[in-house]
């Protein structure tokens, strides 16, 4: 029997893409817009912010991480920050997305605390006030967790496939590159990847009708995120604790050359549509390596 929940489920799917569109940062921000800061800088304080989140807030999930992040993108994307209030900033676009998502208040004392005292209580506020303003009160960005889980339902192996892909998306977090890539897009490619490297299993049709996406449009931003992976360090010490089992799958997949040999727009979409593999594992030692 159907649930409430997927009865509406279509319409929320596209609440939520409307949502990514609308709630988008500026791609150029940095380059164009922002005069004492750059791309360093930003990946420092995301790092700073998945470390924070890993030792004190990772029990409240995942999406309020998300959030935060695209806060302080858009927030950048129309305010001029100087260097010594990124961290400011950081700290208080964190501060409301744990608000939104959890409905809880970290408070300003612990908030102090977080960033060793380098802000007062009074700015933190004032900072909070501001940032609600410039992103004129829309705060329900719907991020890449929705569509990864819509992608995982019902799917064989989907957990450890869902974390994967979640772990990838993490990954990317401190990438700039990555500022603008709609939500849907990032789950898509993540889940993607994340499928192939567990067991070799292609996109199907019924992905592509899931999110919208193409294999042949995905590819580019799978071999993107690859690429990140491999040639980045900035999370990887984050990873070993919070994704254990799965850090030397991934390690061990990138080097034997996972996807080497093939460059963006190179998979004929013979390879990966296909209905009747979606579900099936075609690489024997694949599986093994996750657990």
């Amino acid at each position: 029997m159907a649930t409430e929940e997927d009865e509406y489920a279509d319409e929320v799917f596209e609440h939520y893409k409307d949502l990514e569109k609308k709630l988008t940062p500026d791609p150029n921000y940095m380059e164009y817009f922002q005069d004492n800061l750059n791309r360093k800088m930003r990946e420092t304080l995301i790092c700073w912010l998945i470390e924070l989140h890993y030792e004190c807030f990772r029990s409240f999930g995942s999406p309020m991480l998300f959030l935060a992040i695209n806060y302080i993108d858009r927030f950048l994307s129309v305010h001029k920050v100087t260097a010594d209030k990124l961290q400011l900033l950081g700290i208080t676009a964190f501060s409301i997305a744990h608000k939104f998502e959890n409905g809880e208040d970290i408070g300003l004392s612990l908030l102090r605390y977080l960033c060793d005292g380098a802000y007062e209580s009074e700015q933190i506020y004032r900072a909070e006030l501001l940032i609600l303003r410039r992103l004129e009160y829309s705060l329900g960005w719907p991020g890449p967790l929705p569509f990864l889980e819509r992608l995982s339902r019902g799917e064989k192996d989907s957990a450890i496939t869902k974390r994967l892909a979640e772990y990838f998306l993490k990954a990317t977090l401190p990438n700039y590159e990555f500022v603008a890539k709609p939500p849907s897009m990032m789950a898509a490619a993540a889940y993607s990847l994340a499928r192939r490297m567990l067991s070799n299993r292609k996109w199907s049709y019924k992905h592509e009708n899931c999110l919208g996406y193409s294999s042949a449009q995905l590819f580019p931003l799978v071999w993107e995120i690859r690429h990140w992976m491999r040639t980045s360090d900035t999370y990887q010490k984050y990873a070993q604790s919070e994704y254990g089992r799965l850090a030397p799958v991934i390690s061990k997949k990138l080097r034997k050359g996972f996807l080497d040999y093939q460059l963006p727009g190179s998979f004929p979409s013979s390879d990966l549509d296909s209905d009747s593999d979606s579900d099936s594992d075609s690489d024997s030692d694949s599986d093994s390596d996750s657990d």
